[in-house]
């Protein structure tokens, strides 16, 4: 057995990425397990009845009394979750892990939190509700193709609000007779514009030079956007300001909007990109991230 013990992930975040989660010392899983279109309509009648769900638990739930930590990704707020996994292993360490802010999810309540540890990629959050810190990751067993460049710039998301932030920036670029890619997502739910998956982005995103990240107001969290500009090398375009005190900061591979002068952006794009030391990157490794929650 691995020195830090057996982990439980409880995931509900891209999809992609749970291959990569399991490994020797880690076993990830959805909460709820997959089942036909019928029944998923009988589970939700079972939960507008506030009726137990721990019928529809993944697998896992038979492996409780193998594992040392649970880590429990956000939202997810239900008490009789967190109840059962306490009853069949009463010694587990649960993590409750936010790798959103929690002005999107809610803080859970007083008894959902009883004997649970509230960890949080957000700094100020971090601070703000008592919680501990952990950087956002990524896998450097990712790999993406090696494609002729097409595009100066791409963003890739849902709206969240950003659109007209996001086209006042395109305007910038287009201006500059820079080429971007925007596949820009409704909030609206029966919007026939669909998510593209992360495999099919990957491939996008091995044809630009730069990333375009908005990060919401008031998060300090760094988004999914800076950890693929560090693992594959691709430059950034951010609104984040406080990007420039990370340790893998440098003014040639990121560009900061609302600090750098956006006359200089065509001249930013053409520069190549400055390789970041190895040990800065592998601290968002996946595997940094785990053993971080063996640090406090």
């Amino acid at each position: 057995m691995n020195k830090r013990g057996r982990f439980l992930i409880l995931y509900n975040s891209v999809p992609f990425f749970l291959d990569y989660l399991n490994s020797s010392c880690v076993s990830a899983s959805w909460v709820l397990k997959e089942i036909p279109l019928p029944l998923k309509i009988v589970r939700r009648v079972t939960r507008w009845l506030n009726l137990s769900q721990t019928i529809w638990y993944g697998t896992w739930k038979k492996n409780l009394k193998q594992f040392d930590t649970v880590i429990i990704f956000a939202p997810c707020t239900e008490l009789e979750l967190i109840s059962y996994i306490k009853k069949k292993n009463a010694n587990v360490r649960i993590i409750y892990w936010y790798w959103n802010p929690v002005f999107g999810i809610g803080i859970p309540d007083n008894n959902t939190i009883n004997n649970v540890e509230l960890w949080s990629f957000d700094s100020n959050d971090c601070i703000k509700y008592g919680m501990s810190f952990n950087t956002t990751f990524y896998f450097k067993e990712i790999k993406i193709p090696e494609n002729r460049i097409e595009y100066d710039s791409i963003f890739v998301g849902k709206d969240k609000g950003r659109e007209a932030e996001l086209k006042s920036i395109v305007e910038i670029l287009n201006s500059q007779e820079l080429k971007t890619f925007l596949y820009l997502i409704p909030d609206r739910p029966n919007s026939k514009k669909k998510k593209i998956p992360y495999n099919q982005y990957l491939e996008i995103l091995s044809k630009t030079k730069t990333i375009i990240d908005i990060t919401a107001l008031g998060q300090s969290g760094l988004t999914l956007r800076p950890m693929e500009s560090i693992f594959f090398e691709k430059k950034i375009i951010t609104t984040d300001i406080t990007i420039s005190a990370q340790d893998f900061y440098n003014p040639q591979n990121i560009f900061i909007l609302g600090k750098d002068s956006t006359d200089n952006l065509k001249r930013f794009i053409a520069t190549p990109y400055k390789p970041i030391a190895k040990d800065i990157v592998d601290r968002y490794d996946f595997n940094s991230w785990l053993e971080r929650f063996n640090s406090k």
